[in-house]
């Protein structure tokens, strides 16, 4: 049985200096994870988790991890409150105003492995 962790992830950068991002990272069991990080990963970053209270919520059109059922889709919402994207940022303020431009990148991610039981 081919096994798939599925993950959304949502990256902030507010200021656009690709240093305290904010990123936040959910997956279709609803689990969710909120991090900064300092800079990119490839560059030596570190995350910090940041346990913001995030809304959010899954649907899934299937049954999640069942080999004998096919899933056929899964949805994400969430509600973004803008205050916490801009924690330790000196440039960005939320609201953001009327010219202000915000980096961000919405992704999802589907790892494959096998399991056995």
């Amino acid at each position: 049985y081919q096994r798939r962790v599925r993950d959304f992830e949502v990256f902030v950068d507010p200021d656009g200096t690709t240093r305290n991002y904010k990123e936040f990272e959910m997956n279709a069991r609803n689990v969710i994870w909120s991090l900064m990080l300092n800079r990119p990963y490839m560059n030596g970053g570190s995350p910090t988790n940041t346990h913001w209270p995030i809304p959010t919520a899954v649907f899934i059109d299937g049954r999640l991890n069942d080999p004998h059922v096919t899933d056929h889709y899964w949805s994400v919402e969430i509600a973004l409150p803008l205050k916490y994207y801009v924690t330790n940022d000196t440039v960005a303020k939320a609201p953001p105003n009327v010219g202000d431009i915000w980096r961000i990148n919405f992704s999802r991610v589907e790892w494959h492995g096998s399991w056995h039981g």
